[in-house]
């Protein structure tokens, strides 16, 4: 996990993904899922597709986050927008929970991504601990 943690705050995405795998499921470390969002997090900012798909499946379960699924629709529309087919199933599912409006909204927000919603890849810097 050292390496994966040295390279993650070097920024490489693949390895923030892959750190915050280890820390969701648990692998060699003490399971953690609210370190895995951060990680996902940092990197679903920067554009990774699985990041995203993993962080809107946690805020769709409430999982490591408060479960929020204008934010699950989201990540997850952003991953099905690269070509997920997982990420575009569970957006759908977690459509039954939003109004129209809600799914407007986001709509716009995906369709902004990412030069005025302050998620895009400059959100990927943050330091995590």
């Amino acid at each position: 996990m050292t390496l994966w943690r040295r390279l993650a705050d070097a920024g490489n995405v693949t390895a923030m993904t892959a750190l915050a795998n280890v820390l969701f499921q648990g692998e060699g470390v003490p399971r953690d899922p609210g370190r895995a969002a951060q990680w996902y997090r940092r990197a679903a900012g920067i554009g990774d597709a699985v990041a995203q798909l993993n962080l809107g499946d946690m805020y769709a379960r409430g999982l490591g986050v408060a479960k929020d699924p204008v934010e699950a629709y989201f990540w997850l529309g952003l991953a099905a927008g690269q070509g997920n087919t997982w990420a575009r199933e569970r957006q759908s599912e977690t459509a039954s929970m939003l109004s129209l409006s809600q799914i407007e909204t986001v709509k716009r927000r995906i369709a902004a991504w990412p030069e005025t919603t302050g998620d895009g890849p400059a959100a990927g810097k943050a330091r995590i601990q």
